[in-house]
């Protein structure tokens, strides 16, 4: 029985589609889909289940080599900021490396480290008198 199989996993009794709105405090089922990393590892959550001893449970798939794990609720809000530590960091490093290059359209020369700007093309006469 492959452990990540929507049949095998609904036969277990984990719910398998995301819901439509988040369930609960938790969010139950609205969280399938969602990726995470745990263990310093990118996985997606893909099903989840309510148990009556533990609680809300999510099991995840790790990206790399699709072994299965389980989370609580506890766990998965780390796993999740995790996520969105990370992918904020990746939209910091891009906005960064937007903003180093020149807004002008002129080329940065490396050997001496000068802006070479294009010629204006604008006609404005606001500073001529």
């Amino acid at each position: 029985r492959i452990s990540y199989d929507p049949t095998v996993l609904t036969q277990d009794g984990w719910t398998t589609v995301k819901s439509e709105s988040p369930q609960g405090a938790s969010g139950g089922a609205f969280l399938i889909g969602r990726r995470v990393i745990w263990h310093r590892f990118e996985a997606i959550v893909i099903a989840y289940v309510h148990d009556d001893e533990i609680g809300d449970l999510w099991k995840a798939m790790w990206l790399e080599d699709q072994e299965t794990f389980d989370l609580e609720a506890d766990e998965l809000q780390e796993a999740l900021q995790k996520w969105e530590k990370k992918q904020k960091k990746k939209e910091e490093k891009a906005m960064s490396s937007k903003m180093a290059k020149p807004l002008s359209g002129g080329s940065i020369h490396k050997a001496e480290g000068t802006v070479i700007k294009p010629p204006k093309t604008t006609t404005s006469r606001r500073f001529s008198a």
